[in-house]
């Protein structure tokens, strides 16, 4: 006797998923212009219709998947670990390199490339996840900087040599370890640079 498999109404939030992981191997192979509503349909499983009342439309889902990896790199990235400060900044990079290298497709399709993208949204998103990818930079290395504002600009500008590095790397134009050594060393020298207390001039009595 032959059996057919049951339907099983999904609740909101698992269909949001359904929908997210259906388009993220898409956007991870084409570029972002290239993938339709309808291709988003079509590899998930449901109507034109049901993506947009869950999005409203590609940007919507490329945005949820921006937010979705951002949130994974943060649960997955726990502070570093090693004896000295100089040990720590280099676990922080080689656990960065190591999730990167696991989310290389996604990652190369989304955050890699997302402020190439003019979409404001996008955009807005990226910044977001630079914003809360530098807090967690300040606060994994407290022992070393003080958390400034000064700090925060420059990780900021640190990131933007991350993401092109990496780039570089998970693309075959430079090998794991010199990207490692480039952004260790680097990290290192911001961190203790911009994170150190201003040095404060003496005054001089006049003669």
């Amino acid at each position: 006797m032959s059996t057919t498999p049951t339907y099983r109404r999904l609740d909101p939030a698992e269909r949001r998923e359904q929908i997210l992981d259906a388009a993220n191997p898409l956007f991870a192979e084409r570029a972002y212009d290239e993938v339709s509503i309808e291709d988003i349909a079509g590899a998930a499983g449901v109507t034109r219709g049901l993506v947009h009342h869950y999005f409203g439309g590609r940007n919507e889902v490329y945005v949820a998947l921006l937010e979705r990896l951002g949130a994974q790199r943060e649960e997955q990235l726990p502070p570093p670990a090693g004896r000295s400060a100089r040990a720590r900044v280099g676990d922080t990079v080689s656990r960065w390199l190591d999730w990167t290298q696991a989310n290389r497709t996604i990652w190369l399709a989304t955050i890699a490339r997302g402020e190439d993208i003019a979409d404001p949204d996008v955009r807005r998103v990226v910044a977001e996840l630079v914003r809360r990818a530098v807090a967690i930079l300040a606060a994994h290395h407290a022992d070393i900087a003080e958390d400034t504002p000064r700090l925060r600009y420059a990780l900021e500008c640190w990131t933007a040599l991350n993401r092109a590095a990496t780039r570089r790397w998970l693309r075959g134009e430079a090998t794991r370890d010199a990207t490692h050594e480039l952004l260790a060393s680097t990290l290192e020298h911001v961190l203790r640079t911009f994170g150190a207390p201003p040095v404060r001039r003496r005054r001089t009595s006049p003669l």
